[in-house]
């Protein structure tokens, strides 16, 4: 029989003492695995809500789940200070330093994806990587954020399919429109030459309708020894299919175990 574990949510002031929200569950001897959520989303609906968390901790992984900042139940600062270059990987590395946690499994979601991947060009311990909602995108400063910040300030009208979606969406999350616009300015691509450099197992996750941030099969191309795999559903909707954890899980079970969580 397998255990059943409690999601607890915690908060911790991030390297520049701004405060961090994220969700534990799982062993606390388990290896260490962090889930980083997309744009206008959070923990609980990226990874609660489609049975990730749920789905890894009963593996036996010590997951954490954190909202970005600008996001969900974390900090969400206007000013641009606030938004260094790179701050959501400063913040993950901060949040696994305060959990003591070193070497790690990193899976990102969109922004997420691009936020792990700029963690490990920025030298994280990754046992290994799932890039999900990620396409060839990742090494692309494309015009797609742009758009978003267009949207978000009101430089697109609301007319304007895409601003409706993303306005929509934002709504519905109870999202702070001016903190997200700040996400988008302040991320950053990561290099192709980065992508070759790195050793650690890694999986690209997409659906097989999401051609949002270009093409999974391009990216893991790109990456030595990388798979590219597809699932039911689009950008929007895959996270959510049971085929999304169930992947996620076994990718990071076929692993090897001696994964250290804590100093």
């Amino acid at each position: 029989m397998t255990a059943s574990f409690d999601i607890t949510r915690h908060q911790f002031a991030s390297f520049d003492g701004h405060s961090i929200s994220y969700l534990l569950s799982g062993p606390s001897t388990g290896p260490a695995v962090l889930l980083v959520h997309g744009f206008v989303s959070d923990a609980t609906l990226n990874w609660v809500k489609g049975g990730t968390v749920a789905q890894l901790a009963e593996a036996g992984f010590r997951v954490t789940a954190p909202d970005l900042r600008g996001h969900g139940q974390s900090a969400k600062p206007h000013n641009d200070g606030a938004y260094p270059d790179d701050v959501l990987a400063q913040d993950q590395g901060a949040l696994l330093a305060h959990l003591g946690i070193q070497r790690v499994h990193l899976v990102g979601y969109s922004l997420g994806a691009i936020t792990v991947a700029r963690m490990v060009e920025r030298g994280a311990d990754a046992a290994s990587m799932v890039l999900s909602g990620m396409g060839d995108g990742l090494t692309i400063a494309s015009g797609r954020g742009d758009k978003f910040v267009a949207a978000l300030t009101g430089q697109m009208p609301i007319s304007d399919p895409f601003a409706a979606t993303v306005l929509g969406f934002v709504k519905r999350m109870r999202g702070d429109k001016t903190a997200l616009a700040q996400v988008i300015r302040g991320r950053k691509s990561v290099s192709i030459d980065a992508l070759a450099r790195w050793t650690a197992p890694c999986l690209v996750l997409n659906g097989e309708h999401d051609q949002d941030n270009g093409d999974g099969a391009a990216l893991a191309a790109m990456i030595p020894g990388a798979r590219a795999q597809s699932i039911a559903g689009n950008h929007m909707d895959a996270i959510l299919k049971p085929g999304f954890a169930q992947a996620i899980t076994a990718f990071l079970k076929a692993q090897k175990p001696e994964v250290s969580t804590s100093t």
